[in-house]
């Protein structure tokens, strides 16, 4: 499957599948789907990446018993800002103290975030806990993060 690009507004030019990992981006995505309603391809395009974006394969796996992570711990609130702990957890071995503070891993959990940089935080950490690492993130590689062949 290709990317699906945008072709106006002021993502004109990127990929659906690469915004999801941009707070901005996945920011605008929400806003489109609530705003526009005579563009049923991009619609449904937006609908299907988000409804992935819940279940993300994630390559993380849990300290204590070796099953994929569900979730990462943030410590802080909205005035102060948050900090993720680099570790993922499963949902029954995540530690007791931090049970309060946990942050499921998958992209909606971004609009969990009131302040920007704790959503570019968040999702620079999911996209380690998919495996795609900080190098540059094509709309080609995000694509294939979405729809594996």
């Amino acid at each position: 499957m290709k990317p699906y690009i945008l072709w106006f507004g002021r993502f004109k030019g990127q990929s659906v599948e690469r915004m999801m990992f941009d707070h901005a981006g996945y920011s605008y995505l929400r806003f489109i789907l609530r705003e526009f309603n005579d563009k049923p391809q991009l619609l449904a395009r937006i609908r299907e990446v988000m409804q992935r974006g819940e279940q993300p394969r994630i390559v993380t796996a849990c300290p204590t018993c070796g099953t994929p992570a569900t979730h990462i711990v943030a410590a802080g609130d909205d005035r102060e800002g948050f900090s993720f702990e680099a570790e993922g957890w499963c949902e029954a071995h995540c530690p007791e103290e931090h049970r309060r503070q946990k942050m499921p891993l998958k992209f909606s959990s971004v609009a969990r975030f009131v302040m920007p940089s704790d959503q570019a935080s968040f999702l620079k950490n999911l996209r380690d806990h998919c495996g795609l690492g900080r190098e540059r993130l094509t709309a080609e590689r995000a694509c294939d993060f979405f729809f594996p062949a």
